[in-house]
């Protein structure tokens, strides 16, 4: 396996206001070849406030097992919760696949089959990027195919995940904004193909966003694949423990707030017991070694994708 590593943005093209020196980045996982492959793209969840290592290096690991070009998108998250996030983490996925498409002659990807897979909230910025490829002024960025696995969906009352879109929009985002943001209200025939798969038990993300977005999907015609597993906690990822991340190989995704804790350590900005609490909680998370909770029947879904894929696009 050879890895490499690039950021998305180059100089004075990235201006989120809490960056603190941190630049989204695209963490790769390739194979050496002479022939081209699909790739994969993955964007981890976490609530917009951090990304999930299970949901990065594994999830990698997995599908260039599979035999894909592997690439892992670090965009950016609201850890302190202040300045919302708004399109910035779209734009840095629709980036990405920008440039795997550019570099697909280096890196052997076939630029015709490029899917994006997201999770929780990482399958928000996957959904939205392929109901919104167009508005970005980003050329190239719309994916062969999506994948989203227990996605957040939809700003409606009863299905919101309120954590991710206080940190994607902010306490008060307008009602303009929050329609522009829930993704099965802006489906239409040019979004791509697109599986779903989510746990009727999930108490963190309600099982109905999958629903909802899967008959919106239908009503538009787009090719679409919904697996709905009888149960399963949020943020099962692979639900598979034979792949491991060791030596800390997945904690690349923790960058942004190892940032933030350096600014904070120095003294450079002042922070509340609230926002000390929220960055210590995330980098509890990193861990010399990453597995994912066992469920056998979940652990299908990567067979149910492949499947799929190879019925149209593979």
């Amino acid at each position: 396996m050879r890895r490499v590593r690039i950021k998305i943005w180059g100089k004075g093209e990235y201006a989120y206001k809490a960056g603190f020196g941190f630049i989204p980045f695209i963490n790769g996982y390739l194979h050496e070849t002479d022939e081209n492959r699909p790739g994969m793209i993955i964007a981890p969840g976490g609530g917009y406030v951090f990304l999930s290592p299970v949901e990065a290096d594994l999830i990698a690991k997995k599908f260039y097992n599979l035999g894909f070009q592997v690439f892992v998108c670090v965009y950016t998250v609201n850890t302190l919760l202040t300045y919302p996030l708004k399109k910035q983490p779209m734009r840095d996925l629709a980036k990405t696949v920008q440039i795997v498409r550019n570099k697909s002659g280096e890196w052997k990807v076939d630029k015709e089959k490029i899917v994006v897979f997201g999770a929780s909230a990482g399958g928000h910025v996957t959904g939205s990027l392929s109901v919104h490829f167009d508005d970005l002024n980003i050329d190239d960025c719309r994916p062969d195919a999506v994948i989203l696995a227990y996605p957040v969906v939809s700003t409606e009352p009863e299905l919101i995940h309120k954590p991710s879109f206080k940190a994607l929009l902010g306490e008060r985002p307008d009602r303009e904004e929050q329609e522009y943001m829930s993704i099965e209200k802006q489906v239409s025939t040019d979004m791509p193909p697109c599986f779903i798969w989510h746990t009727m038990t999930d108490s963190e993300v309600s099982v109905q966003n999958s629903i909802v977005l899967a008959q919106a999907c239908f009503r538009s015609g787009v090719l679409t694949a919904c697996h709905i597993f009888s149960e399963g906690d949020h943020g099962m990822a692979l639900a598979d423990s034979s792949i491991e991340s060791k030596e800390g190989e997945g904690n690349y995704v923790f960058e942004q707030q190892k940032k933030i804790e350096e600014v904070i350590k120095n003294k450079k900005i002042e922070i509340t017991e609230e926002q000390r609490n929220s960055i210590e909680r995330v980098l509890s998370l990193e861990k010399p070694e990453q597995t994912c909770n066992e469920n056998k029947q979940i652990s299908r879904w990567t067979d149910l994708v492949m499947d799929w894929l190879h019925s149209f696009l593979l």
